[in-house]
């Protein structure tokens, strides 16, 4: 079985502790790359889960390699981030 390719928008504290422990933990997972606002929280991510960081999210979005993206923004910013990730 091919592996499901995933992009996070967003690694808050709920992303950091449950959500990609939870993923990593799925043998068909592979976080592919995600993409935060917060420069220094982003390297930190993607040194501890050897996950790529995209400063840009249209260059993540674009990746033809992510089959979907979890968003783990607060919900009031989740319409924008959904109309991006369906344009690509």
């Amino acid at each position: 079985m091919n592996s499901i390719k995933i992009g996070l928008i967003s690694v808050g504290q709920h992303c950091q502790n449950n959500i990609i422990p939870s993923l990593n933990d799925m043998p068909n997972v592979e976080i592919v790359g995600f993409n935060t606002r917060n420069v220094d929280l982003a390297l930190t991510i993607a040194k501890k889960y050897n996950i790529n960081y995209y400063k840009n999210l249209d260059k993540m979005l674009a990746l033809s390699a992510i089959d979907f993206v979890y968003i783990s923004s607060p919900n009031a910013i989740h319409y924008e981030f959904i109309l991006k990730a369906l344009a690509n």
